[in-house]
């Protein structure tokens, strides 16, 4: 439970200093209580798989100075579970996304 009850939930990588089985809860629990509350989230995260299993759209931003270069569309439904991270369509669209964030860095 959170102590307030904000409008909008700012997440700077929260579970980038999990294992990976509690991170796959936690992002079940972060799915469960959006679906609850449907409160706007922004969660910074360098993890693409993340991005697409928690988010809607995906803000790429550059790294100086750090501006948003792209908005980048997630095509799954909700609800969603971390079993869709093995899904064939999970893996066609994460190279998909994966290979336009490399190319709007400029890198390979």
């Amino acid at each position: 439970m959170f102590l307030s009850n904000p409008p909008i939930m700012l997440m700077d990588e929260p579970f980038a200093a999990v294992d990976c089985q509690l991170r796959r809860r936690l992002h079940q629990e972060l799915l469960d209580r959006w679906e609850q509350n449907r409160k706007g989230v922004i969660y910074v995260t360098h993890d693409v798989e993340e991005a697409i299993l928690l988010s809607d759209r995906i803000l790429v931003m550059s790294a100086h100075p750090g501006t948003i270069i792209a908005e980048l569309a997630v095509p799954f439904p909700r609800p969603r579970a971390p079993e869709l991270a093995h899904d064939p369509d999970f893996d066609r669209e994460f190279a998909r996304i994966n290979n336009r964030i490399w190319t709007m860095l400029g890198e390979k």
